[in-house]
């Protein structure tokens, strides 16, 4: 596989998205957290954690440092005291909007250099890779929302 280009390529997205997002209170791994919380406005944390492919240990420094930053709210979930509650600020949603436009346009930039009938051949490809790995491990065919 052409896992070179995958890297070079994720190298390049992350120096991109550091570029456009300097001269926010956010960095690039923090992103993905602040727009599900978006998307979301309000989300337990452990459902945040698992719809997202990081480590736990991750989440909770990202959400520590979006909660320092007044980007999220997290309180005590009254339902489990161990758990914890996550809203979106105003201030959070003027930054989430930024987030989402430099993804927008990082997947602009990509998807420009190749055609339309390409895109839908990496799709396939990249599902039926998606495929063997997941019946690799036994998991269950869910539907594909938490990719």
């Amino acid at each position: 596989m052409t896992e070179k280009y995958i890297h070079g390529i994720n190298k390049y997205r992350h120096r991109y998205f550091e570029e456009k997002l300097k001269d926010i209170k956010i960095n690039f791994p923090e992103g993905p957290y602040l727009t599900k919380i978006y998307e979301a406005k309000v989300i337990k944390m452990n459902q945040l954690t698992s719809s997202l492919q990081f480590h736990k240990s991750h989440s909770t420094r990202a959400i520590q440092e979006l909660a320092r930053h007044h980007y999220i709210l997290k309180e005590i979930d009254p339902e489990d005291q161990r758990g914890y509650i996550l809203s979106i600020t105003k201030e959070g949603e003027a930054v989430a909007k930024l987030v989402l436009k430099v993804i927008y346009d990082w997947e602009s930039l990509i998807s420009s250099a190749i055609s339309d009938e390409e895109k839908i051949v990496i799709e396939n490809i990249q599902l039926k890779i998606f495929n063997k790995v997941r019946n690799y491990f036994n998991e269950d065919s869910q539907d594909d929302k938490n990719l």
